[in-house]
C-alpha cells in the first residue's frame, strides 16, 4: 500500500462516473476541481457524481477546490504572432484590442504601469517569452523582448520583480469559495497567497458558512517565499506550485526551493503537495519520460503528503495510466524511504503531539510493527501522527465522514469505519492501537492507552 496520496484534476477527459472510478481504482485519493475553468454548474454536476461514487461504499475520495486567483493575462490576437529578441512590444490595458489591428498587446490589468518600473522583467506565457520594461507612458508599457517566441491569445503574464497591486483574493474567488461550501469541498487550494492574512480571511469566510475545509496555500510567488513562515503557520498545508514559482524565480533554484519548502512544512507538521508538470508528456504519450519518473520519485523521497496531476488527467489522453504510473513509482520507492530516512524532527509543545511522536518512534524501533490503529472521531491524533511519518501504516477508526475524507490528504493514513475492520488489515507481526483515555479542562489528552497485539 502506498503512503503518498495522489490528486487528480477532473476535466473533459475524466468528468464521468466511469472515468472517475477508474482513477480511484488506479490509486487516486483526491479529486481537484479547477475553478479557473468551467462554470459553477459544471462543478456542481461533478460533485454529484462524486457523491454517487461515495454512496456505493468502495471509495471515499476528497474534493479539493482550486481557486483562480489574481492572474494577469495577455489580450486577444486573431492569429498567433512571433516576437524576436530585440523587438519592442507595447502592452496596453485595452484587453479586447487585437494586436494585428493596433500593434499593441492587450493586458487584463490596468495597474501594470504602476507595478513595474524601467528595467523590470515582464514574463509572457508563463515565462516562455521574456521581456524587460523600456518605457512607461501613461497606462501603456513598452517592453524589449530578450527571449522571443510565439504569442497566442490570453497567455499568462508574470511580474517577478515585485508585488502586484491586485487583491490576493478576487471577487470571483469569493464566489467560487461559496460554491465550494455548497458542494461540500474538503479542502481549498488557495492560489497566489502572499501572506498569512490572506489565509486568515479565507478561514473566517469558510467558518462563517459552516465549512471546516482544509486550506492549502499555493506557493507561487517570490512574495510568498518571503512570507512562508507566516503562511505555513496559518495554513493546513502548502502546495509547491512549480509552474508559476518557476517563472518568478530562476529555474536553476527551483529544486532547492522545493526542498526548502518541503523540509519547512515537515518540520511544522503541515501537509505539503508537489504539483505541476509531473507527467506532462503523458498528456499525449502512454508512457512517462525517465526524467518524469525521477521527478516523482524525488517528491516521494521528500515524503510529500501528496503529488498532483493537472492537465494529464483533466484533458490528457491517458488519465488512468498516469495515476497507475504514480502508484507504481510510489510502491517502488517508498520501502526504501521508510527504511532509510529518519523520523522528522518537530517541536512537541503539546501532550497530544508528544504522544504521537512516541508512537511514531516505536515504529522505527520495532521493525515488525506494521500497523498503528488510532481510535477517535476528531482525527487530530491521526493527523499529527502522520506528520511524524511513521514506518508503520496508519489506520484511523472514525465514524466521521468529513474526517475520513480529510485523511485522504494525510500521508500513510487509511480511514475505516469500525474496529472490526482491523482484523482485515493486520499485516502480521505487531500492531498497536492508540486511544485517548482522559482529558484535561483544555481537552488535551492526559494519557494514551496503548494496546499491543502480538501475532
Amino acid at each position: 500500500m502506498k503512503h503518498t496520496k495522489i490528486i487528480t484534476t477532473l476535466g473533459p477527459a475524466t468528468d464521468t462516473k466511469e472515468k472517475m472510478t477508474s482513477l480511484l481504482a488506479a490509486g487516486a485519493n483526491i479529486f481537484r476541481f479547477n475553478f479557473s475553468h468551467q462554470t459553477h454548474e459544471y462543478h456542481k454536476g461533478m460533485a454529484k457524481v462524486v457523491e454517487e461514487i461515495r454512496a456505493e461504499g468502495q471509495y471515499n475520495p476528497a474534493i479539493m477546490l482550486d481557486t483562480k486567483g489574481p492572474e494577469i493575462r495577455s489580450g486577444f490576437a486573431s492569429t498567433p504572432f512571433m516576437v524576436e529578441a530585440g523587438q519592442m512590444l507595447k502592452l496596453t490595458p485595452d484587453f479586447d484590442a487585437d494586436y494585428h489591428e493596433t500593434g499593441a498587446l492587450g493586458v487584463s490589468y490596468d495597474g501594470l504601469s504602476v507595478d513595474v518600473k524601467v528595467g523590470d522583467a515582464v514574463l509572457i506565457d508563463s515565462g516562455m517569452i521574456v521581456t524587460v520594461v523600456e518605457k512607461i507612458e501613461g497606462k501603456d508599457v513598452t517592453v524589449r523582448v530578450t527571449e522571443g517566441g510565439k504569442i497566442k491569445s490570453h497567455r499568462h503574464i508574470n511580474l517577478p520583480s515585485g508585488d502586484v497591486s491586485l487583491p490576493s483574493i478576487t471577487e470571483q474567488d469569493w464566489a467560487d469559495l461559496s460554491c465550494g461550501v455548497e458542494i461540500g469541498m474538503d479542502a481549498v487550494a488557495l492560489s497566489f497567497v502572499r501572506s498569512g492574512a490572506d489565509v486568515r480571511s479565507v478561514r473566517k469566510f469558510l467558518s462563517e458558512r459552516g465549512s471546516t475545509a482544509l486550506i492549502i496555500s499555493k506557493i507561487e510567488t517570490a512574495t510568498a517565499m518571503k512570507n512562508i513562515d507566516d503562511i505555513l503557520t496559518e495554513s493546513d498545508g502548502i502546495m509547491v506550485a512549480r509552474g508559476d514559482l518557476g517563472t518568478e524565480t530562476p529555474y536553476e533554484k527551483l529544486p532547492l526551493l522545493q526542498k526548502k519548502l518541503t523540509q519547512k512544512a515537515e518540520e511544522m507538521g503541515k501537509i505539503f503537495i508537489i504539483a505541476t508538470e509531473m507527467l506532462e508528456s503523458m498528456e499525449e504519450n502512454p508512457v512517462p519520460t525517465r526524467a518524469e519518473v525521477s521527478d516523482i520519485s524525488e517528491a516521494i523521497w521528500q515524503r510529500s503528503s501528496a503529488i498532483m496531476l493537472s492537465g494529464e488527467t483533466a484533458i490528457g489522453e491517458h488519465p488512468t495510466q498516469c495515476v497507475k504510473v504514480m502508484t507504481r513509482v510510489s510502491e517502488a520507492i517508498e520501502p526504501e524511504v521508510l527504511m532509510t530516512r529518519r523520523m522528522p524532527t518537530q517541536e512537541t509543545q503539546s501532550i497530544t503531539k508528544e504522544l504521537a511522536r512516541v508512537a511514531a518512534q516505536m515504529s522505527y524501533n520495532i521493525p515488525s510493527l506494521s500497523v498503528i490503529v488510532v481510535e477517535g472521531d476528531s482525527g487530530e491524533m491521526t493527523r499529527i501522527l502522520s506528520s511524524f511519518r511513521p514506518q508503520a501504516m496508519i489506520y484511523m477508526v472514525t465514524t466521521g465522514e468529513n474526517v475520513a475524507r480529510k485523511s485522504q490528504f494525510w500521508w500513510g493514513v487509511n480511514a475505516v469505519q469500525t474496529v472490526d475492520n482491523i482484523s482485515k488489515i493486520k499485516q502480521g507481526g505487531h500492531y498497536i492501537s492508540l486511544m485517548k483515555s482522559t482529558k484535561s479542562a483544555t481537552d488535551e489528552p492526559m494519557a494514551l492507552r496503548i494496546r499491543a497485539f502480538w501475532k
